[in-house]
Order: structure tokens, then C-alpha cells, then sequence
């Protein structure tokens, strides 16, 4: 087979000719490239669709996370208040035993008896004469 006319000038441009070596890959790539023009317009509309996937995604999760949050505040104010009744509750029960209590103690106190009585009343007078002053005139 005989050399075709382009391959044969080629062998020598590098030596004589300098080529064009910026329109060489222009032509040849161009259909190349044409070829995948759609395909460019495809993927930007892919990212285009992505971002604003994403965008809802990201308000949804926003959303979420606000209502979240008002769903925990809600549940830590009664979980405050419980504790707040408890513990009044707790401090009313403990203050109507102590009453209880007291009120026990005071019914099971007797009376003192005469004797205790003339007792109280011999250590009163006894008392009141040692103070300086008061003995017998």
C-alpha cells in the first residue's frame, strides 16, 4: 500500500513547517465535543436540580429542628412545674406530720398532780426568799 500524501508531508513538517498545533486538536475535537454538548446541558441540569433538592432538604430539616426545639421547651416547662408540685407536695405532707406531731405531743401531756403543784410552788417561794433582799425582816 503506498503512502497516503498527508502522511508522507507529515514526516517532514517537524523538521520544515512548523504546525498548527492549536487548530489540529480544534478540528479534530470539535465534532468530539459537539457530540457532548447535550450531555454538558444535561448535567447542568442534574446540578440544578441538586441544589434545589438540597435547599429543600435543608429548610425541611430547619423546619424540623425548630419544631423540635418548641416540642423540648414545652416538655423541659412541665418537667419544671412537676417537680416544682412535688416538691411543694413534699414540703406540705412534711409540715402536716409535723403538725400532727406537735399536736400528739401536747395531747399526751398530763396535767400536773397536787403534789407536783405544791412542789412548783415550795421551789418558787424557796427561790424567791434566797434573792438578795427578800428574807425575813
Amino acid at each position: 500500500m503506498l503512502p497516503q500524501l498527508r502522511d508522507f508531508i507529515g514526516r517532514f513538517r517537524p523538521a520544515a513547517v512548523p504546525a498548527d498545533r492549536e487548530s489540529e486538536p480544534a478540528a479534530e475535537l470539535g465534532p468530539v465535543l459537539a457530540l457532548l454538548a447535550p450531555t454538558d446541558a444535561e448535567r447542568e441540569q442534574i446540578i440544578a436540580l441538586a441544589r434545589e433538592t438540597a435547599a429543600k432538604i435543608n429548610a425541611d430539616a430547619l423546619r424540623q429542628v425548630s419544631e423540635i426545639e418548641a416540642a423540648a421547651r414545652g416538655r423541659a416547662q412541665t418537667a419544671r412545674e412537676e417537680a416544682v408540685e412535688q416538691v411543694l407536695m413534699s414540703a406540705r405532707d412534711e409540715t402536716r406530720r409535723a403538725m400532727d406531731e406537735a399536736a400528739t405531743a401536747v395531747s399526751r401531756r398530763h396535767e400536773p398532780d397536787e403534789r407536783q403543784v405544791k412542789d412548783l410552788i415550795d421551789e418558787a417561794l424557796n427561790l424567791v426568799l434566797t434573792l438578795p433582799g427578800s428574807g425575813p425582816r
